[in-house]
């Protein structure tokens, strides 16, 4: 096992009481080889027999002809087993036509990008290992100084991410007979987000794998001549026979809206009890600002008792699209949208909680464009405090625990971390506050966990499950509610509450406690105690020379 230095230490003392690590002292403590690894690099490339073959091919840009620093920084790879080409983008395609070169890797990496030493070894073990077509790391960014800065900490493979934004870049290896089966361009080569697009279209997820570690480093400047192309994104939805309206959110990020294929009936299901203002907003909301015509509303009444909610009740009961249910056994939030699953006549459920408030007319329309995409299990949306900040945008597992939102208290426009507070995506789980899911997979899965979590987590647990049985989870932030959540919890919580919610929380961390250790949508490298997207102070990844380590 190897130790880390004194110095290292000590640094680790230094900041342990900092609440935030900054990346160049991160780098300092974390991502510097000492010699001890690299000769157990070094030795494990003897043992391992790898024998994976990499091309790297160079391109030459006249606004960058740094080529110099890429090339030393090859010529300093641990692992050798690589060739080298220098030239023009069209000068790529020869190689990738060349039937040698059929069971090489191909690196693409614009003049004066850099890569860590042990970036080819890592790539190797994880492709030999896993045999990945398309394998791919995190990045960073050295400005003219030589001072790495704006790291990339990536989730694992999302295809609604990759469509919204090139997350990926040029860092990453193709194998080269995957793209003679490609109709790769010139001006490909040189657009990473071209190429990567082509690439995944004709692959599995399976066939995709991720190194969450900082192996690529790019010049700083290198991509702000970049424009971002709809065209792009058209091709590949043409393409694919993906009827989808793409439009530019900022360079580089694209708003993706997909038309659905057809009009289902949907049931909206709305549990709830007394305090009719909380409901009739709901109601209204959903009556005069829904512009999708074939639904129905399936109000879950659990013991209401006061006046006013009851006559309420009564007057939606003679609306023609709405059914006021009755469950009159205590509150279980799992068993009373059960419940009422079994009276929803639509093929698409929506479960939607009495505090929200409509804001986005299409709401229907672009969370059933997204359902309808291949094995997408459920599909969550941007909800909102009362005044405008965000209160989820996406559930990470594992964040303080067990499971939280994302980007609660962000104002509503704010990007946060790789844009991911504004991007469509695919994630773990989305909350259950309004949540649209196919209502034969929630039959298959005999809905939400009645017996385990009544109240908490049921949500999260649910998405999981579809994720295990091999189904997408989207995020879309081109949905917006709000969510009234103080007005129906309010900031006190009973004791039976408290203690119903630690019992849940230990459930969810015993059933899915891979997820909680690694959820494949955030990064071992980022912070799940405190705010998400900050450093970590000590990264749950575990590098290949370090294996044996427990």
């Amino acid at each position: 096992m190897i130790n880390f230095s004194f110095r290292v230490l000590r640094l680790i003392k230094k900041i342990k009481h900092n609440k935030k690590l900054k990346y160049k002292k991160w780098v300092q403590i974390f991502d510097a080889l000492l010699s001890e690894e690299i000769d157990l690099i070094v030795q494990d490339i003897k043992t391992s027999n790898l024998k994976t073959k990499f091309l790297v091919y160079i391109i030459e840009q006249d606004e960058n002809r740094n080529i110099q620093n890429t090339l030393n920084s090859l010529n300093t790879q641990l692992y050798k087993n690589f060739d080298i080409f220098i030239g023009e983008t069209k000068n790529c395609l020869q190689f990738i036509k060349n039937p040698l070169y059929s069971d090489y890797y191909l690196i693409i990496l614009p003049s004066g990008s850099l890569l860590s030493k042990y970036a080819l070894y890592w790539m190797a073990k994880e492709i030999e290992t896993n045999k990945p077509i398309l394998i791919y790391s995190d990045h960073d960014y050295i400005d003219i100084k030589g001072t790495r800065k704006k790291p990339h900490f990536k989730p694992d493979f999302s295809l609604e991410y990759l469509r919204s934004t090139d997350y990926i870049n040029f860092s990453f290896a193709v194998k080269m007979n995957l793209l003679k089966n490609i109709e790769i361009m010139e001006e490909d080569i040189g657009n990473s987000h071209a190429i990567l697009l082509k690439i995944v279209e004709k692959l599995n997820f399976s066939e995709i794998r991720h190194i969450p570690a900082i192996l690529f480093h790019f010049p700083e400047n290198l991509f702000t001549k970049r424009k971002s192309s709809i065209i792009l994104l058209e091709n590949h939805f043409k393409r694919l026979g993906i009827n989808a309206e793409v439009q530019i959110l900022k360079d580089g990020c694209y708003k993706i809206i997909y038309h659905p294929k057809s009009r289902p009936l949907i049931s909206i299901i709305i549990p709830t009890k007394d305090n009719k203002p909380i409901l009739e907003n709901c109601i209204k909301s959903i009556l005069n600002k829904t512009t999708y015509k074939n639904y129905e509303i399936l109000i879950v009444d659990n013991q209401s008792s006061d006046y006013e909610t009851v006559e309420y009740l009564k007057y939606l009961n003679l609306l023609e699209n709405v059914k006021i249910l009755r469950y009159n056994a205590a509150f279980n939030f799992s068993a009373i949208n059960n419940f009422a699953a079994n009276y929803a006549t639509g093929e698409v459920i929506v479960f939607l909680n009495n505090d929200t408030e409509v804001i986005t007319p299409q709401w229907l329309e672009i969370m059933l464009g997204c359902l309808e995409q291949p094995r997408v299990g459920a599909v969550g949306v941007k909800l909102l405090y009362p005044n405008g900040t965000v209160q989820h945008a996406g559930v990470i597992i594992g964040l303080h625990g067990t499971a939280d939102h994302l980007f609660k208290g962000y104002e509503r426009w704010e990007e946060g971390y790789m844009c991911r507070a504004i991007l469509q995506q695919d994630l773990s789980a989305v909350t259950g506050a309004c949540l649209m899911t196919w209502k034969r997979l929630f039959e298959e899965l005999k809905g939400f966990d009645e017996v385990n979590l009544p109240i908490t987590f049921n949500d999260v647990d649910y998405c999981l499950r579809l994720r295990s049985k091999g189904y997408r989870i989207i995020f879309t932030p081109y949905v917006e509610l709000y969510h009234h959540e103080s007005l129906t919890r309010g900031k006190k919580h009973s004791k039976n509450y408290k203690k119903e919610r630690k019992n849940e929380a230990l459930f969810i961390r015993n059933r899915w406690g891979e997820f909680i250790k690694n959820d494949p949508f955030y990064n071992p490298n980022l912070e799940l105690k405190d705010e998400a997207f900050t450093l970590i102070l000590k990264p749950r990844i575990k590098k290949p020379w370090k294996e044996n380590e427990r």
